[in-house]
């Protein structure tokens, strides 16, 4: 959450082969997991396929909001929601960590990497798989976050696989 702004993220990706672009044009429905798509559709929960983001788009309208953003980078896609404020990346909740690290890389963390170094910087010895479970992203994407942290040169690891500690460079 910031003060202007709610981010929505998802660490999956797109279909093969498709663009933000595509995602907001018309298109085919395609639910990654058709019987998980199936069963909220049965329960009620999913009123029609391939209508979710006309809905998004015209709630903004109705409340007079500025259009929803869509980004999608390596590590998932991400919906903002924005107020009528012009947007700014001041976060509301927990540390400005893009100040602790320099504007540039600040700008370019996602929300996951954000909370993946607030958790490094609590406890330096805690295990890609307990950032996992903390954040409640398989470690598969956890790892892979913590790699591009360290080749951003946010994240630096001191020792040991087992027994090491990480530093946060400011």
């Amino acid at each position: 959450m910031y003060k202007d702004k709610i981010r929505i993220y998802n660490c999956g990706d797109l279909p093969v082969g498709w663009t933000v672009e595509k995602l907001l044009s018309q298109h085919e429905s395609k639910p990654r997991n058709p019987l998980i798509a199936g069963a909220f559709y049965r329960s009620g929960m999913v009123e029609s396929w391939g209508r979710g983001i006309e809905r998004i788009f015209a709630s903004c309208r109705e409340e007079g909001k500025p259009d929803a953003q869509f980004e999608v980078d390596k590590s998932g896609v991400s919906i903002l929601l924005f107020d009528n404020q012009p947007p700014d990346n001041t976060i509301i909740s927990n540390a400005n960590v893009g100040e602790n690290v320099g504007e540039n890389v600040g700008e370019k963390l996602s929300d996951i990497q954000r909370k993946i170094i607030e958790l490094l910087r609590k406890n330096p010895s805690i295990s890609a798989k307990s950032i996992a479970s903390e954040i409640g992203i398989v470690p598969r994407h956890a790892e892979r976050n913590i790699k591009e942290l360290k080749n951003m040169g946010v994240i630096e690891r001191i020792g040991a696989a087992k027994g090491g500690r990480w530093v946060v460079k400011s």
